[in-house]
């Protein structure tokens, strides 16, 4: 279960529930509102997010900002 740790936490099925204004946020907005049926495929997913050790939540949710820097950092190199 811990590899889908980090695609969890991307679509936002994050270790307190889904996060604000994520794609889980959505999904449950759009397709159940508060009340997700037990058993769902959302349910699963929140489940296993919620499940997911914090140290992992930390870790990933710095993946996106990685990225980003580096990417910030190539096209400044690239430029001059």
């Amino acid at each position: 279960m811990w590899i889908l740790a980090p695609f969890l936490l991307l679509l936002g099925f994050g270790p307190l529930g889904p996060i604000k204004g994520s794609i889980a946020a959505w999904c449950q907005s759009y397709f159940w509102g508060a009340a997700v049926p037990a058993g769902s495929w959302f349910s699963w997913l929140q489940a296993a997010g919620m499940t997911m050790p914090l140290k992992w939540a930390w870790f990933i949710g710095k993946i996106p900002l990685l990225i980003l820097g580096g990417f910030a950092w190539l096209f400044r190199v690239v430029r001059g």
